[in-house]
């Protein structure tokens, strides 16, 4: 089987009888090389109101990016880029990275460390050549990471993250500071050996709650709870898969407690002969019959 070429990713009106890329609401395309790298992206928003975005993509001979062009306009005719190339080293990791904006003035280098094949440093320099931020790798005896300390521009630590390992997978506890490196937010991610999201808590001066994963055999996710950190349950989100071959249906329920509010929504997803989606369509019921909400197509191109 061909690779993929290209990918052309389209919202159209559910309700309209135009379903080709020239009625889009938004749209994506995406191009590749025979090695599967990106090589061009370009967005488009509204109907034919303008272009968005544009980016090209360079690689070497070892399939490492040696360059990148991005710019993007936005209706009210302004517009931004940056150009950015990179050096990397045999193995082909990144050493240095230099970027400059639409107008060609540098404005920020990365530079990588490296040792016993771990990446253990990296110093970010903003335009007038002092350090923005450094952000410094530890890891543990079997190689894995365990922690990443970000610090800014004056020396202090800005977000630290400490990775922790278990026989079913790990958890990510990452800390910001403030200016006097009190922590005032944090977020805590457990993952299973799959690397699918089990339980996630985020702490913050707005908030603080906690939220529970569960998937089916194929690892899709059937059930997402938010407590309080009293415990006490604030939504449930239930999901079921319906597979037909080249289609399957996805019909979720929404429970939101604490306005005692229920909604149900119906996922639509049609594939093509190679597994790749091709149409997918959302579904809505605020308490009456499904209104069909929103309707995405995909055009994808194979190398023969």
């Amino acid at each position: 089987m061909g690779k993929v070429k290209s990918v052309t990713e389209y919202d159209v009106p559910v309700y309209s009888y135009k379903t080709t890329q020239d009625s889009f609401l938004k749209k994506f395309t995406n191009y590749y090389d025979t090695n599967g790298n990106l090589t061009e992206r370009y967005k488009y928003y509204g109907y034919r109101i303008g272009f968005e975005f544009i980016g090209k993509y360079q690689y070497d001979h070892k399939g490492s990016v040696i360059e990148l062009y991005e710019m993007h306009y936005d209706y009210k005719e302004d517009s931004g880029g940056r150009k950015c190339s990179y050096l990397n080293d045999s193995n082909g990791r990144i050493i240095k990275s230099q970027c400059f904006d639409e107008k060609g003035t540098w404005y920020q280098s990365d530079f990588h460390k490296y040792s016993d094949d771990t990446l253990k440093e990296r110093v970010i320099l903003s335009g007038n050549g002092i350090i923005d931020k450094k952000i410094i790798y530890r890891y543990n005896k079997n190689g894995k990471p365990a922690e990443e300390c970000w610090y800014n521009k004056d020396g202090k630590i800005w977000s630290k993250t400490i990775y922790k390992y278990f026989n079913s997978g790990y958890t990510a506890e990452k800390n910001f500071y403030d200016k006097k490196g009190v922590i005032d937010e944090a977020a805590i991610k457990k993952y299973d050996s799959g690397g699918n999201l089990l339980e996630y808590i985020s702490k913050d001066i707005n908030r603080n709650v906690r939220f529970t994963y569960k998937y089916d055999k194929s690892g899709r996710e059937i059930e997402r709870k938010e407590y309080e950190l009293n415990g006490k349950l604030l939504s449930k989100h239930s999901s079921r898969y319906y597979d037909f071959g080249s289609y399957y249906a996805v019909y979720s329920i929404e429970n939101d407690f604490r306005n005692k509010h229920i909604m149900s929504y119906m996922t639509e997803v049609e594939m093509d002969s190679r597994g790749q989606w091709i149409k997918h369509t959302n579904c809505e019921n605020p308490g009456g019959p499904f209104e069909y909400e929103t309707c995405t197509r995909r055009a994808i191109e194979y190398y023969k």
